[in-house]
């Protein structure tokens, strides 16, 4: 069927399969050890903080909504944009560590979610945390 080429050809006529395989097995092996002594890190850098709670327990929080209109409620209230700040500033009620929650309907556009988010920071707010569903 095959013909054996002549012994001055250069030709590779096969391929012996164990070395291949005892390289493959040492790198498996290899992967397995430093894998298992290498310590588990998340891939950011984080400075989490450990505690009972979450830490915006025990501080003032704001529900700040984005209906699929766009029209924003601050608590069931519905707010103007240009009131937005000044109802914020109320309902944090002064404290400086006050925590909002930015709840917004997938239908709103982007640019109103980054305009609202502006706005809750020009009153003062800096923890924010936003929350992809809107279910009312």
């Amino acid at each position: 069927m095959f013909a054996r080429p002549a012994a001055t050809d250069d030709a590779i006529v096969g391929v012996q399969p164990a070395p291949f395989v005892g390289v493959a097995l040492a790198l498996l092996a290899a992967a397995l050890v430093t894998g298992a002594a290498e310590p588990q890190r998340a891939a950011i850098p984080q400075d989490l903080p450990h505690g009972e709670r979450a830490p915006w327990q025990g501080r003032t929080t704001l529900a700040i909504s984005l209906d699929s209109n766009g029209q924003v409620f601050v608590g069931n209230d519905a707010v103007a944009d240009a009131d937005l700040v000044d109802a914020v500033r109320v309902r944090a009620l002064g404290d400086p560590e006050a925590h909002a929650f930015l709840h917004a309907s997938g239908d709103v556009a982007h640019g109103r979610v980054v305009f609202v988010l502006d706005r809750v920071r020009a009153a003062g707010i800096r923890s924010i945390s936003l929350c992809p569903v809107l279910e009312r």
